[in-house]
């Protein structure tokens, strides 16, 4: 919780520093319904991910079981401890523990790695994009080789892909992802009229989203997101808002997209 209120802070700092300014901010309505539907058009790949990720470890799943529970343990990001996430996915699917486990860890990867390449649109840190990218890409590449390091942390994981075919298509869902994504990021920052290109703004959304992976301090990286939006779009006033409307337009779509599903199961049973 601490992290959590500390990442905010230095988030929202600019607005507070420059309170007097806020009322000179001006948002365009329309841009900011864009980038919820955009970023609604993006969600949708995010099961599709799963579905060949799942797929590749053996797992038999349909496309709505894979929907329902993706969208439904996503709800766990929000709950302290990142592993409720997890938690969620494998009481919804009746598969053996550890295969699922696996194939969540293995999804998760996919996700950064697409990410980190997808945010090679912008150079800002070319060393160090591409250290993450081939360490990512090591792991992902080698993931059986990883698994016996893997028990001697706790994680009760022996399981890796057997289908390269559906890890390709979950790959190149990724990269979808990331564009649509992207675009309803970069309606934002229309929404705001911060005058950046599209190539900077996809490059903070993506990287934002591994860093704060990376660093798993906050639920669903709460504050440490934020941050790090704010602070490589240039720590102002229109940088800070924009952190904090992406977390808003964010939210009101896992929202959305976990009630729809829910009242869809409960009506079709």
């Amino acid at each position: 919780m601490l992290l959590i209120i500390v990442g905010f802070c230095f988030a929202v700092y600019p607005l507070l520093k420059e309170y007097k300014s806020i009322g000179t901010l001006s948002l365009n309505y329309s841009y900011l319904i864009a980038s919820f539907i955009l970023l609604l058009m993006a969600y949708a790949f995010l099961p599709l991910i799963w579905f060949f990720v799942a797929k590749s470890f053996g797992i038999s799943i349909n496309f709505f079981e894979s929907v329902y529970s993706w969208f439904v343990s996503s709800i766990g990001r929000y709950i302290p401890g990142k592993v409720w996430q997890f938690v969620g996915r494998v009481s919804t699917l009746n598969h053996p523990k550890g295969k699922v486990l696996s194939a969540m860890l293995y999804e998760h990867l996919i996700l950064m790695l697409t990410a980190s390449v997808f945010s090679l649109i912008y150079p800002y840190n070319i060393p160090l994009q591409l250290t993450i990218i081939f360490v990512l890409l090591g792991i992902v590449t080698f993931w059986r080789y990883f698994l016996p390091y893997a028990k001697k942390f706790g994680l009760n994981i022996s399981f890796y892909p057997k289908n390269t075919g559906y890890v390709i298509f979950s790959v190149l869902f990724g990269f979808l992802y990331w564009t649509v994504s992207s675009f309803s990021a970069y309606a934002i920052s229309k929404a705001l009229d911060q005058g950046l290109n599209f190539g900077k703004v996809a490059f903070v959304f993506s990287f934002s989203f591994v860093a704060s992976y990376i660093l798993p301090l906050t639920p669903a990286g709460l504050g440490i997101r934020e941050g790090i939006i704010s602070f490589l779009m240039g720590y102002d006033l229109k940088s800070s808002a924009f952190s904090i409307l992406t977390r808003l337009i964010i939210t009101s779509v896992d929202l959305f997209v976990v009630s729809s599903v829910l009242i869809y199961r409960r009506l079709a049973k």
